[in-house]
């Protein structure tokens, strides 16, 4: 069956994706290179390994720059990371309450609208923070 066609937001959010997972296997292939006793590899060509290997199985072309991979290496995390931690509107404990709220009001009866949906999130966000 025919899809619609994606948005050119989406395609990045996607290419994005596929870029995060082979950074993620650089990094886990680094990792295990280095503690073996044989001689290791470069960054560079772990990086440069990974993406062939990642066009071979996916067909999708994706680049892993060793740059990236070192900082990550030391502790940095990705920009969708560091927006979903830092810049989040609520904090993961917050939105379990938003959520247990929301099924409460749903096994009582009691329809929510967003107005009052938005009324009790104010009320944890000013009571938390």
């Amino acid at each position: 069956m025919v899809g619609r066609p994606k948005s050119v937001t989406r395609k990045k959010q996607l290419a994005k994706q596929e870029q995060e997972i082979a950074i993620t296997r650089a990094i886990n292939e680094y990792c295990t290179k280095q503690r073996k006793d044989e001689p290791t590899k470069s960054l560079r060509a772990i990086c440069r390994e990974v993406q062939q290997k990642y066009r071979a199985e996916t067909g999708k072309p994706v680049v892993v720059d060793h740059m990236t991979v070192l900082r990550r290496l030391a502790g940095n995390r990705s920009s969708a990371q560091y927006m979903a931690e830092e810049r989040a509107w609520l904090k993961p404990e917050e939105a379990e309450k938003v959520a247990e709220y929301c099924l409460e009001l749903g096994r009582r009866g009691f329809p929510i609208g967003h107005r009052w949906l938005k009324e009790h999130v104010d009320a944890i966000r000013v009571t938390v923070r």
